[in-house]
């Protein structure tokens, strides 16, 4: 073919080469159609594998050997403020309690850490407006601030004064508030305890007892503000669920001119929908009450709504009926209820709720439909 660039190779020579099986996974990667088993089957995964293993296997000896080099019985008191308790004196092997340190540095870093990384990588700081980062910035300042007052001193116990910072950052601010106020009063407190400064440093204890409460009160701290944190998240997720589908509900109500309501027979007070107003001609929100609610209905047609709704209450079934209502205005509506009846603890009836529907054109559209067949 004419403009066509031809392979200076035989074709035998082309196939001998493609034959091998690493040039046949590498035609295989530069043409898009690597399949998972060819990826995991190339020598720079087996390599990491095998990086991984041998990482894991020095680690483990790593503890083994500090373990061993660090078995000496080391007394430990849980109270701090009575160094010589010996009812809370434990003598255990000194790695035991360098492990704990560890896995309790762990545990007040690495839930914060991850709880910010994934807040980065969702992207969800990028729609903060620059109000709610002021704020941030403000409410984290503030924290900061608290944690160097209350651990710069001794005086004055203050160790609280945090708790109440961390709680301000992750309602304000949320998860982003709460994780990234853990570790600027962890950092804080740390340092100025390290330099001798703070309730903790002032304690007649040994350093490893001071350490260890230092690392409890970071623990109690974050166990208190990351799962508020967490639940202000679901919470504020609820309400906006809520709000959508009441949005939807009150659309889907003017569309199909129907309404809601429910009486509480143990407060005996009713509620209206805002269709349920706007079906009796009124403004929503006027004040409304059992007793008038059944003195919406034609003077004919109250004595039946009464006895269906003393009926429902009594035997708890669910009812239907319908009417005329006579409006603010003056206008006479057919109108349609369905109900039932809300029970509580021992099957005592507690409410009512039902809905209202405007049937005028319905009933108008039957009758002429009856007249042009008579």
């Amino acid at each position: 073919m004419p403009g066509a660039r031809r392979s200076s190779r035989p074709p035998a020579l082309r196939q001998a080469l493609l034959s091998r099986p690493a040039l046949r996974r590498l035609a295989a990667t530069s043409s898009g159609r690597t399949s998972a088993a060819n990826l995991s089957s190339t020598p720079f995964t087996n390599l990491a594998s095998r990086a991984s293993k041998k990482a894991w296997a020095t680690s483990t000896y790593s503890l083994i050997a500090l373990a061993v080099a660090n078995r000496a019985p080391v007394a430990f008191t849980v109270d701090p403020f009575n160094p010589g308790n010996p009812a809370l004196t434990y003598t255990l092997p000194f790695f035991v309690f360098l492990f704990a340190a560890l896995a309790l540095g762990m545990l007040i870093v690495a839930p914060p850490l991850i709880m910010l990384t994934r807040l980065v990588a969702s992207k969800a700081l990028d729609n903060a407006t620059m109000r709610m980062k002021i704020e941030a910035i403000a409410v984290l300042a503030l924290a900061a601030l608290i944690t160097a007052v209350s651990f710069e001193q001794s005086h004055f116990p203050a160790t609280f004064l945090p708790v109440i910072a961390v709680i301000v950052a992750a309602y304000r601010v949320g998860p982003f508030g709460a994780a990234a106020g853990m570790l600027i009063i962890a950092g804080i407190a740390a340092w100025l305890t390290g330099q001798g400064h703070g309730p903790i440093a002032a304690m007649e204890a040994s350093v490893k007892e001071q350490v260890f409460f230092l690392q409890f009160y970071l623990l109690a701290l974050q166990s208190t503000a990351l799962p508020l944190a967490a639940s202000l998240v679901v919470q504020r997720r609820l309400a906006k669920r809520l709000e959508q589908s009441n949005r939807w509900l009150v659309q889907a109500e003017a569309a199909a001119l129907v309404g809601h309501w429910r009486v509480d027979l143990m407060r005996w007070t009713i509620h209206w929908s805002d269709q349920t107003y706007r079906i009796h001609g009124l403004e929503p929100g006027a004040p409304v009450s059992v007793t008038t609610s059944v003195e919406q209905y034609v003077e004919e047609d109250q004595p039946a709504v009464r006895t269906i709704l003393e009926e429902a209450v009594r035997t708890g079934e669910p009812f239907e009926y319908q009417g005329r209502i006579i409006r603010a205005d003056g206008a006479i509506r057919y109108v349609k209820s369905h109900g039932s009846i809300e029970r509580g603890r021992g099957g005592r009836s507690i409410g009512i709720f039902g809905t209202v529907q405007d049937v005028t054109a319905t009933v108008e559209n039957a009758r002429s439909l009856e007249a042009a067949r008579s």
